[in-house]
């Protein structure tokens, strides 16, 4: 059995299952991939590499409910298909490796105030962190204290 505790790497918790986007695929692939997977990031991928990141907030800032129906196309359907992901994605975000330690990205995640972090490793984007990972870890962390007795 692997207990996993503050300092275990990030790679213990991160999200594997990815959703990823490319930086020309339009808005309107991005807002139906956040409905559809009830995701709320999208890393923005160029071979492998991570070259941005996409949050539902991004599409809302756009003046839009955030829930665009996807049928019939509609006047803002139209309008986040014309535009692409590139045009208002965060280039260039923070990342952190596999190796980092779980701790070491809260941290990061609170002083930076980011909501989500890719996590890479040699061969590029390998998954994705975020603040709902980082609460149920710590959430299980206080729940494991409490079966053993003893107080937070």
């Amino acid at each position: 059995m692997t207990i996993i505790s503050r300092s275990s790497a990030v790679a213990y918790i991160m999200t594997r299952h990815l959703y990823l986007l490319n930086a020309s695929d339009s808005l309107l692939k991005a807002k139906r991939m956040f409905k559809e997977h009830s995701i709320r990031h999208l890393p923005v991928i160029a071979d492998r590499q991570v070259v941005g990141i996409l949050s539902h907030v991004d599409l809302i800032r756009l003046n839009f409910d955030g829930d665009v129906p996807t049928n019939p196309p509609g006047e803002n359907q139209m309008f986040l298909a014309t535009l692409k992901v590139e045009d208002i994605m965060q280039k260039n975000p923070d990342v952190v490796s596999e190796n980092e330690s779980i701790e070491a990205v809260a941290i990061k995640l609170n002083n930076e105030k980011f909501h989500a972090l890719p996590v890479i490793n040699e061969q590029g984007i390998s998954g994705i962190v975020t603040t709902t990972d980082l609460i149920n870890f710590f959430l299980s962390e206080k729940d494991v204290k409490f079966s053993e007795g003893k107080m937070p």
